[in-house]
Order: structure tokens, then C-alpha cells, then sequence
């Protein structure tokens, strides 16, 4: 998937459908952003391609088991200052 950042205008990035985008941050080098997707409890890796704007989906991570059957429900992410460490959580009782 690519898609295009424009500063200063609503941005709008392509998801896998039903994956429902909630919230997203950004890396503090400016070069990735993550987006935690509520209907499928999974997490969009996003790297910003050039200063135009333009993003690619380099990643997708599932939040939850392989086994996992029962409702997804992703709730936020969070990224440390340093970038070192993303968290994202699920509201989905396991």
C-alpha cells in the first residue's frame, strides 16, 4: 500500500479493508508512523517515503494470539520519547 501525506490538509491513509484505523503516532525520527487498526487488533507499520509525503505500509503486526478467535477490539498506542519501545493494547478480555 502507498499512499500520500500532505501537510496542512486532512491526511488519509489506506488501510486493509475492515481493519478500522484508530490512532496513530509517530516515530520521533519522523520516519515511521504506526497506526493501531481497532476491528482486527493489528498495527500498520508506516514509513514516510520522501519530504512530498508519500507513505508505504512496510508492516502489519497482529496485536493478538494466531489461535485467537474471539472479538478484536484494539484500543491505543503509544510510542517512548527515545523510540525505543511501542505499546498498543486491546480491550478484548483473554
Amino acid at each position: 500500500m502507498t499512499a500520500i501525506w500532505v501537510a496542512q490538509e486532512p491526511a488519509e491513509v489506506n488501510t486493509v479493508e475492515g481493519a478500522g484505523p484508530r490512532h496513530m503516532v509517530f516515530h520521533p525520527n519522523r520516519q515511521y508512523a504506526y497506526c493501531v487498526n481497532e476491528l482486527n487488533s493489528s498495527v500498520d507499520v508506516w514509513q514516510l517515503k520522501n519530504p512530498h509525503g508519500e507513505i508505504e505500509c512496510v508492516q502489519t503486526l497482529d496485536m493478538m494470539p494466531a489461535d485467537f478467535s474471539d472479538t478484536r477490539w484494539a484500543a491505543d498506542i503509544h510510542i517512548t520519547p527515545d523510540g525505543r519501545h511501542l505499546y498498543a493494547c486491546d480491550r478484548t478480555p483473554v
